[in-house]
């Protein structure tokens, strides 16, 4: 007998190991969990989250070859490594075993799964964890985000996803969506934070329903967070017209249920993040958000939308970035508007004798109807910190951008817009509440910003619009405001933008409009208005380049400041520097047809004692500087070219009766005519204002349709303490040079002197003084060092150098002298 060596008998150990191995897998075709981790080495996870099993495709979210993928599961399969099954036949396995890997193999949803025998209370949701009948519980094992494929959905644009989705993105995981349509019927609801990402761009598809305007995705739990990127969504709003033909259009006028259906509701959402996302074809709102606390909206594009793109109301941080909105708050053009005896109630036909289905498919959108009166916004946005930046706005129905702050105590949110692109060419733009490209309202500090705003020329002239509104309908106090460098062009508009800039406020600390080209068919470049019976602090119009024209009744100012309503304060300072302001039409020469074109007007006066107003340096190629103010402390109109008329009206009233102080200068500007008049104060006939007028240049318009309206002229009315000194004068037609007049009220204390008079017209008169028009007095004028002449070697008649009205009786105090007198037929006349 020989004796075995150790190294054969550790051979023959390991054969009849293996013969032994041979005959178990020939009971049952597996191995055991815990050999195979053994035999490779690692301890502590499955199979399917080392290394290995982490490489295979289909334990993942994002397959890779598919190919490859199956070869390798087969090899692993042949090697004995895992339990082929089927989601039946694991639901239905009666004595799961703790050791095995089970493999899924059921198309879309393959995966491994392994028995968890601790866990007694996890919910079936078909991609994570599958239950048997007895109860036991099969888990999922991956790695990154979950496959919403994994849960049932067939994304095959027939089926409705809704339940799979619902388990995918409450499965606690990020989800992924493979191309195809998921077809939704109604809501899937957020119960958790969750990401859903797209690959190759899938389409959600809500079907919607006249019984069911619930929204498709809703936040139903607080402190969600929500990142979605790369998806389509979409209704089908135009799939059956039926639905538009009289639909709930009843007496109220108003299509709520439609208007109120929102695509995304997501109430107290603690962070909403959408990107690279198209919604289009839906009924009510794309994205309604309320009381979140941070939402970014970036790369988004938002198409033929009922109601509105996307709202953010009460919101904290608002960002939008980059997004497009087209064709929002437009219904289809079959549309037609019925009354109440048409429509009777869900699923019954329209009831009304002789009119059918196609008669209403084939009737126009009835304008004596009106739209809901807040639909067709591209974005609003109402917080505290706010920011759109980059986005075209395209065919809007009511307004491009809104921002405004209604979250309770208003007035506090920081607003941003800029670089925003806005144009309005639809047929049938309306809103009972004006359409306008961007509104903001109610902000500590806004800022609008090298935005542009585009008017196409349309068919309709239906309805008129606003370009961007500076609002401040509340009680809060906005701190800053500042609308600069934008463009509106209207220049192939044939209708009318009321105004470029509409600035509806009365307290800002400071408001700057600054630097925007405002041209075309506008009826005010900027428009000044107050709401609240209160004054803001400062208010600077510099820098702007104004060319209006209106095409229906002419236009009606450059820079218009105007009382809103029964209020009439504005700011306390007023600054209007170095503008550009220039009308198309020459503004007499159809007087019938075009008014007169004011390049910088204040209507219905300040009612402000405080208020200082500089008008200066701006070039105004036309029109008039019109000044119809109650009271203010100080009014500076200088430097300022090409005006044709200067005109203050002093229009005071009982009310007006403790404001004084009134200071009128106006100096160096080159304009037709200077025209200050004023009535007296009704509760102190002795108030007068004081001044001066000096080294202007007034050259007389010619021969206009306007009568003597225009004639190279300074006429003085109702002043006390008024200098008129160094101007140069060219008078025109049969006027006079300058008119010291007593038409309204009594002058007094004032100096008329080295001033240039030409006298260019037959009977003109160089200085004319009314004395006792009116039955009027002066007191203690001083007419010297004038030089009144007629040009060399033209011959007028009726020519006077200084011409009196009743002196004797009605001045105290003349003096004249110094005058120099040159070609008049007359030095002068009337003084006794």
């Amino acid at each position: 007998m020989w004796k075995k060596s150790e190294k054969a008998l550790e051979q023959l150990e390991k054969l009849e190991q293996e013969q032994e191995q041979e005959k178990e897998q020939e009971k049952v075709k597996v191995i055991s969990r815990r050999k195979v981790l053994a035999s490779l080495g690692i301890a502590g996870v499955s199979m399917a989250s080392a290394s290995l099993m982490g490489k295979l495709p289909a334990a993942s979210a994002n397959p890779q070859d598919e190919s490859s993928s199956q070869r390798k599961i087969k090899d692993l399969m042949n090697l004995d490594f895992m339990v082929p099954v089927t989601i039946a036949g694991l639901r239905s396995l009666a004595v799961p075993d703790a050791e095995l890997v089970y493999y899924v193999k059921n198309k879309g949803q393959e995966g491994v799964f392994i028995y968890d025998p601790t866990d007694t209370t996890s919910v079936d949701n078909a991609g994570l964890v599958l239950v048997s009948t007895t109860g036991a519980r099969f888990k999922r094992s991956f790695q990154g985000k979950v496959n919403v494929k994994w849960f049932g959905a067939k994304g095959d644009g027939v089926t409705d996803d809704k339940d799979p989705i619902t388990a995918a993105v409450n499965s606690g995981y990020d989800v992924v969506f493979p191309e195809g349509t998921y077809v939704v019927k109604d809501t899937v609801k957020f119960q958790r934070s969750v990401g859903m990402y797209g690959e190759s761009n899938p389409v959600i598809k809500r079907l919607f329903d006249l019984e069911n305007s619930n929204p498709t995705f809703q936040a139903d739990a607080p402190k969600i967070r929500l990142q979605i990127d790369g998806m389509e969504f979409v209704a089908n709003k135009d799939a059956i017209p039926s639905y538009w033909i009289g639909y709930i259009f009843d007496s109220r006028n108003t299509l709520d249920p439609l208007f109120q259906y929102w695509y995304f509701y997501l109430p107290d959402c603690e962070e909403v993040t959408m990107t690279h996302c198209y919604f289009h074809n839906i009924v009510g709102s794309a994205i309604t958000a309320f009381n979140c606390q941070r939402g970014y909206f970036a790369n988004c594009y938002f198409e033929d939308i009922v109601s509105e793109g996307l709202v953010c109301y009460e919101s904290d941080f608002i960002y939008v970035d980059g997004c497009k909105f087209k064709d929002i708050g437009l219904l289809p053009e079959e549309f037609m508007v019925v009354d109440t005896g048409w429509y009777t109630g869900p699923g019954v036909t329209l009831q009304q004798t002789g009119k059918t289905i196609a008669d209403a498919v084939l009737t126009p959108f009835s304008h004596a109807k009106n739209w809901h009166n807040f639909n067709g916004t591209g974005v609003l946005v109402s917080g505290r910190s706010l920011y759109v930046s980059g986005s075209d706005f395209l065919n809007c129905n009511r307004v491009g951008i809104v921002g405004e702050d209604a979250t309770p105590p208003v007035g506090n949110a920081e607003m941003i817009i800029t670089g925003n692109t806005v144009e309005h060419n639809h047929e049938r733009l309306r809103g009972s509440n004006p359409p306008a490209s961007i509104w903001i309202e109610n902000f500590r500090k806004a800022i609008v910003s090298n935005n542009r705003c585009v008017y196409k020329k349309r068919a309709s002239t239906e309805h008129f619009i606003w370009g961007i509104n500076l609002a401040q309908m509340g009680t809060g106090e906005l701190c800053y405001v500042e609308c600069c460098h934008n463009q509106f062009i209207a220049d192939e508009y044939n209708n009318r933008v009321a105004a470029g800039i509409f600035d509806l406020n009365s307290n800002n600390k400071r408001t700057i409009i600054h630097g925007n080209r405002i041209s075309g068919n506008v009826n005010v470049g900027i428009f000044v208005a107050n709401y609240l019976d209160h004054c803001g602090d400062e208010l600077t119009i510099d820098s702007n380049n104004i060319h209006v024209f209106d095409t229906v009744e002419g236009a009606a100012a450059g820079i218009l400041f105007q009382g809103w309503g029964d209020y009439s304060k504005h700011y306390n300072k007023i600054k209007v520097t170095g503008n550009w302001i220039y009308n198309k039409h020459d503004c007499y020469e159809e007087h019938a047809k075009w008014l007169p074109f004011f390049a910088i007007c204040l209507v219905n006066g300040l009612g402000n004692f405080d208020a200082r107003f500089q008008i200066k340096d701006n070039e105004l190629n036309g029109g008039s500087i019109f000044l119809g103010n109650q009271a203010v402390r100080e009014m500076i109109v200088t430097g300022n070219t090409n005006a044709h008329l200067i005109a203050r009206d002093l229009m005071r009233s009982d009310t007006q009766g403790k404001q004084r102080g009134d200071y009128m200068e106006i100096s160096n500007n080159k304009v037709n005519k200077i025209l200050l008049g004023g009535q007296p104060d009704q509760t102190d006939p002795t108030y007068r204002f004081t001044g001066k007028i000096t080294n202007n240049m007034v050259l007389g318009s010619g021969d206009d349709v306007m009568s003597n309206r225009i004639n190279g002229s300074i006429e003085l009315y109702g002043a006390k303490q008024m200098v008129v000194a160094g101007n140069t004068i060219f008078t025109d037609k049969s006027g006079s040079g300058i008119v010291i007049g007593t038409t309204d009220a009594t002058q007094e204390d004032l100096f008329v002197r080295d001033n240039t008079v030409i006298c260019q017209k037959n009977n003109a008169i160089g200085i004319q003084i009314k004395a006792g028009d009116n039955g009027n007095k002066i007191h203690h004028i001083a007419v010297a060092n004038n030089i009144l002449a007629a040009p060399n070697g033209s011959v007028y008649t009726g020519t006077t150098g200084i011409k009196w009205l009743q002196a004797a009786a009605h001045t105290t105090g003349t003096i004249v002298q110094g005058n120099m007198f040159s070609k008049l037929v007359n030095e002068e006349t009337g003084r006794v």
